[in-house]
């Protein structure tokens, strides 16, 4: 009885430690492992909890390892309709499309913080991508916008996909993709440190920026993608483990 007790007093210690030192984690679902069923299928990212698609087209995806049946098969994982790629941890990830260059379509993912962040604080955002085998072309860099809101398409030209635009009072992170090949098969994970305004609210992660395809990441991966029958028609890539946790500095 006193081993067990010991057990979990030194538990208690290390956890509420862990937590002093790293912060709380303030994503919902960050890993996607929790969902209210299994994906049936692409445009479904609905079924993953915590999480939903900003966008009128309502098409990003949520890829799971218990999707093997009928159209549901579309977002296995690991082999699905955009390329073959296990998770970076656990057994679910999500997927968009950062642009294409010939309509400039884009698609995002959004989720509410667990609170809203505090005013002059540090805190960390970071997060695995993942470049689609079956990607025609490439976008060597992806935002993340905070915001106190939803953020809803911007009403465009008929014949136009929407895009989001982050608002010129929220703020807006920007991460830069390698450009080689590691981001073809492997996991990257990338990060940025901020300090918040207190009006975050919501993430939502995606394309925000004007410029599209980089040329020369374009012509170096376009020499190792996996020719098949699975076109992404876009730079297409899938995300995992997104986190953000308050800085606390030594």
């Amino acid at each position: 009885m006193l081993n067990i007790l010991y057990v979990f007093i030194i538990f208690l210690f290390f956890s509420t430690t862990c937590v002093n030192i790293y912060g709380q984690e303030l994503i919902i679902n960050g890993s996607f492992e929790m969902n209210l069923r299994c994906p049936e299928g692409v445009n479904d990212l609905d079924a993953c909890i915590g999480w939903t698609q900003s966008s009128a087209n309502r098409s990003s995806d949520y890829f799971c390892s218990c999707a093997l049946y009928g159209d549901a098969k579309s977002v296995n994982v690991p082999d699905n309709t955009f390329g073959y790629q296990y998770p970076n941890s656990g057994n679910c990830y999500v997927g968009l499309s950062l642009s294409d260059v010939e309509k400039n379509y884009r698609e995002y993912i959004q989720t509410k913080l667990v609170k809203k962040l505090v005013a002059n604080e540090k805190y960390r955002l970071s997060f695995y991508v993942s470049l689609a085998d079956s990607s025609e072309n490439y976008c060597p860099l992806i935002n993340a916008c905070f915001s106190n809101e939803y953020i809803l398409p911007e009403i465009r030209a008929k014949n136009k996909y929407e895009h989001l635009s982050c608002g010129a009072n929220n703020l807006i992170l920007q991460f830069n993709l390698p450009v080689d090949t590691s981001i073809i098969m492997n996991w990257i994970k990338v990060e940025n440190e901020f300090i918040a305004t207190g009006q975050e609210v919501y993430l939502t992660i995606g394309l925000f920026e004007k410029g599209l395809t980089n040329k020369k990441a374009k012509k170096v991966l376009n020499q190792h993608f996996i020719q098949t029958s699975r076109r992404a028609l876009g730079s297409y890539i899938y995300i995992d483990d997104v986190s953000l946790i308050k800085v606390i500095d030594n």
